[in-house]
């Protein structure tokens, strides 16, 4: 479906963006779990818990850990959404700016959101009294 309209510049523009975007939402989910991971890591404290509690326990850190992940990556998915309709607006002519525009603007938003969760991931070990 997608190479029968390549020669659509807007459907061009999706998917150059989506390649690089795909690396940056794998970057940012793993900068989310090593945060995750370094605030609610099992302790020695953990261990007395019972096994029912433990499951319950593990099951809240996947959910919080998969909706901190999506909010922290729908900026990217929007971002190759919404550039079709951009490169079709502004025309063939302006498509090269664009481009550069929004993978530049999505190249600093990854910066920064795997920065500061690597930020909180080393407050967060240093925070904690049972490493």
């Amino acid at each position: 479906m997608v190479l029968g309209q390549l020669s659509s510049p807007s459907l061009v523009l999706g998917v150059v963006l989506a390649l690089p975007g795909a690396l940056e939402i794998a970057g940012i989910t793993m900068a989310g779990g090593m945060w995750f991971a370094s605030r609610y890591g099992q302790s020695s404290a953990d261990d007395i818990l019972s096994s029912q509690a433990q499951e319950l326990a593990d099951i809240r850190r996947f959910l919080f850990q998969t909706i901190i992940n999506l909010i922290m990556v729908s900026p990217i998915i929007l971002l190759v959404l919404v550039s079709e309709a951009l490169a079709s607006e502004t025309g063939p002519a302006a498509l090269p700016i664009l481009a550069t525009g929004l993978v530049l603007a999505s190249i600093v938003f990854t910066g920064l959101s795997i920065n500061l969760l690597l930020n909180r991931a080393g407050d967060a070990i240093t925070r904690r009294e049972d490493l």
